[in-house]
C-alpha cells in the first residue's frame, strides 16, 4: 500500500513539473496555413513527439538533445533541422541556463506548395544545418513571434525557399558527381562547418575539420571552397572575428582575454585582424 503511494506522489510530482515546463511554451496557430509554431525558453525538458507535420527545429540558444529512428543529433545556437511527418522523436534538454528555441509544424501541403519545382520532398536536408550568415538567421532574431501567427509562418516559408534556392546553387558548384552524392557531400560539409562554429576557441587544424566531415583534407579544402566559396582557413578566422566583434558590441573590453577565448594565440595579431578585416 505504501509502495502505491509513493508511486501516485511521483506520478503527481511529474504531472505537477511537466505543468510547470508546459508554461514556458507558447505554441501560435496559423489557421489558414494549417500550419502552427512553438517558441519556448525551457532549462528541462523530456517529451516524446509525433506530428503528421513536417517539424522544422531551430535553437538560438542553448542545447537541446534528440532521438529518432535515423539515430541521435544534438542543436545547438543557430543550428535548424527538419523532420518529416510521422517520425518519432524524443527531445530532451537539462541545462541550468535557458534554452531558447523555436519549432515550427507545418502542413505537408504547405510544405510541398513551398518546394514545389525546386526539390522533391523527399530530398530535403534532414540532417543539422548552421544558418549563420543566412538570412534565416536575421529571420530568426529579427521576428517578434507574438504577433500574426499567420504572417510568421508566410514569412518563414519565403525565407526558408530563399535558403533553400541558394543551398541547391552552391550543390551544384560541386560539379558533375551524382546529385544523391551532392546531398551526402552537403551533410559532410555542413558538419564541418558546425565542427567550427563549436571549437573556435580551440587550436583546430583543416585536418581536424576535414576529419569532421568524413574527407581526406585535400578533397575536404576543395569541396568546401566551392560550397561556401571561402576557404576552410579563412572561414574559421573570420567566425572567430565575428564572434569577437559581438562580444566587443556588448561590452566587453578585455581584448587579452577574448583573443583567448577567439583561438587566438597572439593577442597583437588579433588587435591588428580586427582593424585590417571586416
Amino acid at each position: 500500500m505504501l509502495g502505491y503511494a509513493v508511486f501516485l506522489w511521483n506520478q503527481c510530482l511529474q504531472a505537477f513539473k511537466y505543468k510547470l515546463l508546459q508554461e514556458d511554451i507558447v505554441s501560435y496557430r496559423a489557421a489558414s496555413l494549417k500550419s502552427y509554431f512553438n517558441v519556448s525558453r525551457l532549462k528541462r525538458y523530456r517529451a516524446s513527439l509525433t506530428s503528421d507535420h513536417y517539424s522544422v527545429k531551430f535553437v538560438s540558444s542553448g542545447l537541446e538533445s534528440y532521438v529518432t529512428s535515423n539515430g541521435k543529433f544534438e542543436l545547438s545556437q543557430n543550428l535548424l533541422r527538419i523532420v518529416p511527418p510521422g517520425e518519432e522523436i524524443e527531445v530532451s534538454i537539462n541545462s541550468t541556463q535557458d534554452v531558447d528555441g523555436v519549432c515550427f509544424y507545418l502542413h505537408p501541403g504547405v510544405v510541398h506548395q513551398c518546394v514545389k519545382n525546386l526539390i522533391e520532398v523527399k530530398e530535403l536536408p534532414y540532417f543539422e544545418m548552421s544558418v549563420v550568415d543566412s538570412t534565416l538567421l536575421y529571420y530568426f532574431q529579427g521576428t517578434d513571434f507574438t504577433v500574426t501567427p499567420d504572417l510568421c509562418v508566410a514569412r518563414f516559408l519565403s525565407v526558408f525557399k530563399r535558403f533553400l534556392t541558394a543551398k541547391l546553387a552552391d550543390l551544384n558548384a560541386l560539379g558533375s558527381v551524382k546529385r544523391q552524392t551532392r546531398f551526402e557531400i552537403w551533410k559532410n560539409l555542413e558538419r564541418s562547418k558546425i565542427y567550427i562554429l563549436n571549437n573556435l576557441a580551440d587550436p583546430i587544424k583543416l585536418d581536424d575539420i576535414a576529419e569532421s566531415a568524413c574527407m581526406s583534407k585535400f578533397h575536404f579544402q576543395r569541396l568546401f571552397k566551392r560550397f561556401f566559396t571561402v576557404t576552410p582557413g579563412l572561414y574559421l578566422q573570420n567566425s572567430r572575428l565575428k564572434y569577437a566583434r559581438e562580444r566587443i558590441k556588448l561590452g566587453y573590453s578585455d581584448l587579452s582575454q577574448l583573443s583567448i577565448e577567439c583561438g587566438f594565440g597572439d593577442v597583437k595579431y588579433f588587435k591588428k585582424c580586427l582593424l585590417t578585416t571586416r
